[in-house]
């Protein structure tokens, strides 16, 4: 499942389930090869291309923007590459 979240990280992090996360990463992960899959977590995801290559690579994703504007773009953006995506405003 892939997740949008609109809100601040650091109070969106401490409602996260303990082991919902593998890794952070706030650089698209091309080509990752320390993981076979999981969940990716950008804690600032902006217009969203660390999400995009993260679901485009076979990973889970959850994103957190803070900006309504970044929220838009990274929405339309996501939903090229996952149509069921969950987008939750904090």
């Amino acid at each position: 499942m892939n997740i949008l979240i609109h809100g601040d990280s650091l109070e969106m992090l401490k409602e996260l389930d303990e082991n919902s996360v593998d890794s952070v990463v706030c650089d698209p992960p091309y080509e990752l090869n320390f993981m076979n899959n999981g969940t990716i977590l950008d804690p600032f995801a902006g217009s969203g291309s660390t999400g995009i290559a993260a679901i485009q690579e076979g990973f889970n994703f959850i994103g957190i923007e803070k900006e309504a504007e970044y929220v838009t773009i990274c929405k339309h953006r996501l939903l090229f590459v996952d149509k069921d995506l969950d987008v939750i405003a904090a």
